[in-house]
């Protein structure tokens, strides 16, 4: 697939921006760049958005000029509205980071995810790789229904769960039921995915 755009009859690679929301995930980012820079995939310039100066680093990548900046929340909804003119694209949870979070549960361990309503569309094909995968408790909630949060917790621990995957937010609930957790964030299924809607 070409990442290049065409003005005026000369083809140009794309300008993006990530910023990433932890150095953690900067590191990881950092690892990929060389072989996307030698693929001319496109021009990256990447920010750890926990740094210091990473207001100040921002502000100078979008001078620069960008074709698009890749951030997650809430620092992405900070930058469309200081920078109302340049794209901005959201990080948002993927299917993808959901699996790579269950593959972190301990081997031997009973384990349930709590499905965010985010990826409710992806509910049958999720259903086939938790049965492939041993999850033994799965079930879509809100992640702004408190009750029925609660209660999906309540009934992943009546089931014998060990080890819960959920949204942030959850977690409170989870341990008050004497369950470990992992906590679902968008990484890099979420990165990929934003960077694909960006050519």
């Amino acid at each position: 697939m070409k990442t290049e755009k065409i003005r005026g009859g000369v083809q140009e690679i794309f300008k993006i921006s990530i910023v990433t929301p932890s150095s953690q995930l900067y590191t990881k980012i950092e690892q990929f760049l060389p072989a996307t820079q030698k693929r001319k995939l496109a021009h990256l310039d990447l920010i750890d958005g926990s740094a210091a100066d990473a207001a100040y680093r921002i502000r100078k990548s979008i001078q620069a000029g960008r074709d698009a900046v890749i951030l997650w929340d809430p620092m992405a909804s900070a930058v469309a509205a200081t920078y109302p003119q340049q794209r901005v694209f959201v990080v948002q949870l993927s299917v993808l980071d959901l699996l790579n979070s269950i593959r972190q549960v301990p081997k031997g361990m009973s384990c349930g995810v709590i499905i965010p309503l985010s990826l409710r569309a992806y509910y049958d094909d999720l259903e086939v790789q938790f049965k492939a995968m041993g999850v033994t408790f799965y079930c879509l909630a809100s992640d702004t229904d408190e009750r029925a949060l609660r209660a999906s917790v309540h009934q992943a621990a009546l089931s014998g769960i060990q080890w819960l995957v959920v949204s942030a937010g959850v977690e409170d609930y989870v341990r008050a039921e004497g369950m470990e957790y992992i906590t679902l964030q968008p990484e890099w299924g979420g990165l990929v995915r934003a960077f694909f809607k960006v050519l």
